[in-house]
């Protein structure tokens, strides 16, 4: 699917808004919100892959998480492989049967169970001690990877008329129970999919609105990638940390980020802007930088943990930003290339990459646990 410049830039803005949250700056208390910008656009993405594909009976399940795959495990393997050796050296016992544990249930997708279990805030003082906290994410977008794919099949094969109703109703299930959860259980609300599904599905809504529905272009929706763009700024910069999120108070960025995606248009002024190069090209490192920065950051904030040495941060962004585009141009487009690395190679890397992750992460905790049998 051709990579439009406007997702490219929202991606970028959701990548650096989360960047510059975790450097704990008051004016970007809500910085974190540029997830929930992100899990809005891969709905959009993944529901158009799917729909167009499905609309054409050429819809491959394997091949559908074949690209999955090569889009997502390839950098985060080395993230992890890169982190297992720092950890070793730099972590204290508790903390490093910590890290492996987050390690495991990243292996499989599951860190965001992992993290609630923990009982571990996000955002709180603990939080920036965790390499792999941002792992979260992907596990939610992952567990909706697996699921949506076979339920658009079953959709398309039976109900193909209620594929739109079906977003619609289970939007508003899911916005109304986060709110509902919001209040109660905010720990709860954060890390998990079904409190994320209204996000995702705004996503698959607008995807089912530009494939069966003519442009929307006049006067009034020209004005609306702007207000978009106001309303994501606003978000972003205004809302606070002691709101419980998602939320109500998510609305704003969602639908902002709906109207960008939505009403943009060649000609619209805010198109254009969102087209300029410097930011599309942070869009397409957007995935290698979140998985790089945060790993980063937290080593630095366990090794020198009351150090807030600016120079030092500055140092740990530049590091962040040039291990992400060696990660996109070494891993993320040779991996995503078939032509470059077929189907039996991605097999090989991965399988080798799993069970060397898996193998030692078993045996520092086994050795864990055993030096503590020996006090």
């Amino acid at each position: 699917m051709k990579r439009l410049n406007h997702i490219q830039v929202l991606r970028a803005l959701c990548v650096l808004a989360v960047f510059v949250y975790h450097q704990r700056l008051d004016f970007l208390s809500s910085g974190y919100l540029g997830v929930d910008i992100f899990f809005v656009i891969s709905g959009y993405l993944i529901t158009s892959l799917i729909l167009k594909e499905l609309y054409n009976d050429n819809f491959s399940i394997t091949d559908f998480y074949t690209r999955r795959i090569r889009r997502i495990i390839p950098v985060l393997f080395f993230v992890i492989l890169f982190s297992i050796p720092i950890a070793y050296i730099f972590l204290l016992p508790s903390s490093l049967v910590d890290f492996f544990q987050s390690v495991l249930s990243t292996l499989i997708f599951s860190s965001n169970f992992y993290f609630h279990h923990t009982g571990l805030i996000y955002g709180g003082p603990d939080s920036s001690l965790k390499p792999l906290l941002h792992t979260w994410s992907l596990s939610v977008e992952e567990q909706f990877y697996v699921i949506f794919p076979l339920i658009l099949i079953l959709f398309r094969k039976f109900l193909k008329n209620y594929i739109f109703h079906f977003f619609i109703i289970f939007f508003f299930i899911g916005f109304i129970s986060t709110q509902i959860i919001s209040t109660k259980f905010p720990l709860y609300n954060f890390y998990f999919i079904n409190v994320r599904i209204w996000e995702l599905l705004a996503g698959s809504i607008v995807a089912y609105l530009n494939i069966n529905f003519i442009k929307y272009e006049n006067k009034v929706t020209n004005y609306l990638p702007l207000l978009g763009l106001i309303l994501i700024l606003f978000s972003i910069l205004f809302l606070r940390d002691e709101m419980s999120l998602p939320s109500i108070y998510s609305v704003p960025a969602v639908v902002g980020t709906c109207f960008i995606i939505l009403f943009n248009n060649s000609e619209n002024f805010i198109t254009k802007v969102l087209s300029l190069k410097v930011f599309v090209f942070f869009g397409l490192i957007s995935y290698s930088l979140y998985l790089w920065h945060f790993p980063l950051f937290a080593f630095y904030n366990y090794i020198f943990f009351d150090d807030e040495s600016f120079i030092a941060k500055i140092i740990i962004i530049l590091l962040s930003i040039i291990l992400s585009i060696l990660s996109y141009f070494f891993l993320e487009k040779p991996f995503r290339n078939k032509k470059v690395i077929n189907n039996k190679r991605l097999l090989i890397y991965i399988s080798l990459s799993f069970l060397i992750i898996l193998s030692s992460s078993l045996f520092f905790l086994d050795k864990n646990k055993n030096n503590q049998k020996g006090l």
